[in-house]
């Protein structure tokens, strides 16, 4: 061999042994995650493509299908790199839908995405964009005005005016506005209302959201002064009644409200009744949580009933308020919003969090050691008892099956594999759950290594305490299987 072959084939060698060690550090891609194609052609699934073979659990926690407001339920199956979402009802083909994946997803080896992904499908709709507003005019007369241009037929088909009468409509050449004369006398104690239906187009096409209601003032009338109670129902040994506060400074704690649990009912009480739809709009709480309203059938409501749907923190103070916009059926705003304190009971809100974690009788921590010296190739045994206690609301309950799925073990470094055999839930106490899981531990890896042990978030309890934010421990493994 020549002495320039036999460099090259030193070079050659040497090359290879790189490849080779470098292959050694690391058997599979660290690239993010990526979403590749997403299908929307067929309405009774969703096809979307990954880069790599997608963590199903982890995709599942970070997908999210919403039409407008709304999530979207489903379930997801899965064919190596690419998932199908299969939506509980097959998709409105009129509707616009957004689908987003978050960056909690990750491939089975732990590569996530490197931004979150939005993909928006569906007719384009600007419902919100078109606005209607109403103003009194000379005697008898209502002046509309239009954010986008109207054509006369859309306001025909979709006006109505109550009680019925007479009336005439006077379109400007804009477009823009519109005059409403009222042809027949105002009676005092008749009130004129003036509706546009929802669906009404402009011009452009643009659709109205919401059907628009206006009042015309009754300028005779001496209307006596708003007064809102907040009323308790239930439980019955703290019912009754309290006026709102006007006193943006130091919202006032309604009695029955001091430990507001999932089963207080409770209710707004108007002396001069409001609009139901500006009331659907002017209540709210803060921090922000969904609301749903009992209303009564009708233009005008005086009793509205109030039910919390979302997790609370019982560490926090919500404030119910009622905006200053809110009009009552003579047209008159009540000036200043009103408040009221809600201070939700830990019992029902308190959110699950782990309180210990122990295998093999040793309790674990962040950043301690997992020893699996105790496990073969020293003994026959292969299984270990890992026990997870919770702390939770009072009147809730975790159960084993909720707990191992969203439990994750992930290892690295040669560390040894699990396998989750069996697992069981029991009660301590109220507000304290123990759950037993059965860790079979694979001869597939050395003795040393690093572990991770996590609850994702989603983990929710009876009542729907969520578990936030996500639980994880790194351990230091040592003893166990041998190559």
């Amino acid at each position: 061999m020549s002495k320039a072959q036999n460099t090259y084939a030193q070079g050659f060698l040497v090359f290879l042994i790189l490849v080779m060690t470098s292959a050694g550090c690391r058997f599979f891609s660290m690239r993010p995650l990526q979403v590749l194609t997403v299908d929307v052609t067929d309405p009774q699934s969703l096809l979307i493509e990954f880069s790599a073979v997608p963590d199903l659990p982890r995709v599942e926690a970070a997908l999210l299908l919403r039409q407008r407001n709304r999530a979207v339920h489903g379930r997801i199956v899965q064919n190596r790199e690419t998932i199908r979402f299969l939506p509980e009802r097959p998709l409105d083909s009129g509707e616009r839908y957004t689908l987003s994946i978050s960056t909690r997803a990750e491939d089975i080896h732990g590569n996530s995405l490197e931004r979150p992904y939005v993909h928006e499908f569906g007719p384009d709709r600007t419902d919100e964009a078109f606005e209607i507003s109403a103003a009194p005019g000379d005697e008898r007369e209502i002046l509309l005005s239009f954010s986008h241009p109207i054509r006369p037929p859309a306001l025909f088909e979709h006006l109505s005016v109550h009680p019925e009468q007479r009336y005439r409509v006077e379109i400007a050449d804009s477009g823009a506005e519109a005059l409403i004369i009222l042809l027949s006398p105002l009676l005092p104690d008749r009130e004129v209302t003036v509706s546009i239906g929802r669906g009404m187009p402009a011009a452009d096409g643009r659709m109205l959201g919401e059907r628009f209601t206006y009042a015309l003032p009754d300028s005779h009338a001496d209307a006596p002064s708003q007064v809102v109670l907040l009323c308790v129902s239930f439980p019955a040994d703290v019912s009754g009644c309290a006026a709102m506060s006007v006193d943006s400074d130091s919202p006032a704690l309604v009695p029955g409200l001091e430990d507001f649990d999932r089963d207080t009912e409770f209710s707004l009480r108007f002396s001069v009744p409001v609009y139901a739809t500006d009331l659907s709009r002017m209540l709210t709480i803060s921090p922000a949580v969904p609301l749903h309203l009992d209303l009564d059938p009708g233009i005008h409501v005086s009793e509205v009933g109030v039910r919390v749907l979302s997790s609370l923190d019982p560490s926090t103070e919500y404030v119910l308020e009622l905006g200053e916009n809110l009009r009552d059926h003579h047209g008159r705003t009540i000036g200043r919003s009103r408040f009221a304190t809600l201070r939700p009971a830990a019992r029902d809100y308190r959110k699950p969090s782990v309180a210990v974690i122990r295998f093999g009788g040793n309790e674990l921590s962040d950043g301690g050691l997992l020893d699996l010296s105790a496990f073969f190739p020293h003994t026959d045994e292969r299984r270990g008892a890992l026990h997870i206690y919770l702390d939770h609301a009072e009147n809730a309950t975790v159960s084993a099956l909720e707990v191992i799925r969203h439990f994750r073990i992930l290892t690295w470094s040669n560390s040894a594999r699990f396998r989750l055999m069996s697992a069981t839930a029991d009660i301590l106490s109220p507000g304290s759950t123990r759950v037993r899981a059965s860790l079979e531990i694979v001869d597939e890896a050395g003795r040393f290594g690093v572990v991770s042990m996590q609850l994702r978030p989603g983990l929710s309890d009876s009542l729907g305490n969520l578990l936030e934010p996500e639980w994880r421990i790194d351990l230091n493994q040592i003893g166990g299987p041998s190559p």
